[in-house]
Order: structure tokens, then sequence, then C-alpha cells
């Protein structure tokens, strides 16, 4: 049990750092995330934009 605490006391001292490590790591995490959102994206819009062009 002390090994845990120990570790969530480590976790909450590195967040409320500046240069935080885990903050930093889940700020990769989220910016990777959101570019491949936007990437797979883009061939939906193209589709969606054809099948509509199509219908007029």
């Amino acid at each position: 049990m002390t090994g845990i605490s120990r570790l969530v006391a480590e976790f909450k001292e590195d967040v409320n750092k500046d240069e935080s490590m885990v903050l930093d790591i889940y700020s990769r995490f989220l910016s990777s995330l959101f570019k491949l959102i936007l990437w797979l994206g883009i061939p939906f819009i193209a589709y969606i934009m054809i099948q509509f062009i199509g219908l007029i």
C-alpha cells in the first residue's frame, strides 16, 4: 500500500511542476489524436462533397 501512496504522491508532485512530464505526455497524446482526426476526416469530407455534387 505504501508503494501506491508513494506513486500517487510523486504523480501529484509532478503534475504541480511547471515542466511536468505527465502533462507533456498528455499534451502530445491529445495533439496526435487531433491530427489523426483531422487527417482521417479529410477523405470523409471529400466523399461527402462528391456525393453532394453528384445529387445536384
